[in-house]
C-alpha cells in the first residue's frame, strides 16, 4: 500500500476485527483510506492513542 509516497507493509488483512459485524483488518484498513481526506486535516497535531488487541476485539488488550 502507498501512503504519501512511502511503501507501508499492511498484514493480516483477513484478520476478523469485529465479529459481530464480520468485519475485517482489511475493511478497516479501507474505510480509513476512504476517510482520510475529510479526517486528517481535524486530527493534525492532536495527541492520539491505539488500544492494541491482537487476540481480537473480544481478547485481552493493551495501550
Amino acid at each position: 500500500m502507498l501512503v504519501a509516497g512511502r511503501e507501508v507493509k499492511v498484514t493480516n488483512l483477513e484478520k476478523v476485527f469485529f465479529p459481530k459485524m464480520g468485519l475485517t483488518k482489511g475493511d478497516l484498513v479501507q474505510y480509513y483510506v476512504d476517510v482520510a481526506d475529510a479526517v486528517l486535516h481535524h486530527v493534525a497535531r492532536r495527541p492520539m492513542q491505539m488500544k492494541r488487541h491482537p487476540g481480537g476485539v473480544e481478547g485481552d488488550f493493551f495501550y
